[in-house]
């Protein structure tokens, strides 16, 4: 399976497993156990062994509205949480909080860091050469016309 077709399974589980707790919840009105499927977020990307499990906002939202209920049985007024997904991904495209990285994401990580410190260094020397003794070394900070490819980071 492609990383592209595991990705898109992956974002749209949130949305599954909550129409599901949803459809399940209304039409058989028992919904201490049916919280279970909003398990299915967290476990979909594991199973589909990726190299990092983030916490999307919807997963705290579905967490938060799960927990509270539990603990208050309020159900019904609680469910307006749910209104501030849009609002939330509206203000705030793409953010999520990993809270899992496989060791070769991690070692992935690394190997990126240190190839941009190493552009950077080779980038700092170019303007030093470049600018030695000119005020515009000082004034213009703008990057060279320069792309540097590593050979292991091309698609194969």
């Amino acid at each position: 399976m492609s990383n592209t077709v595991k990705a898109k399974i992956i974002g749209i589980t949130p949305f599954v497993a909550l129409i599901a707790f949803l459809t399940i919840g209304t039409t058989t009105d028992v919904w201490n156990p049916t919280w279970m499927v909003l398990l299915l977020i967290p476990v979909v990307p594991a199973l589909l062994n990726t190299s990092r499990i983030s916490l999307s906002y919807t997963f705290f939202v579905a967490t938060v509205y799960v927990v509270f209920g539990i603990i208050t049985d309020t159900w019904h007024p609680t469910w307006i949480i749910f209104l501030t997904i849009p609002i939330f991904y509206i203000l705030f495209p793409g953010k999520r909080i990993t809270i899992w990285r496989s060791k070769e994401y991690k070692r992935k990580e690394e190997k990126r860091k240190r190839q941009k410190n190493i552009f950077d260094k080779i980038k700092e020397e170019f303007y030093q050469s470049t600018y030695s003794n000119s005020k515009k070394y000082e004034n213009d900070k703008e990057d060279p016309d320069v792309e540097v490819i590593f050979d292991d980071d091309r698609k194969k």
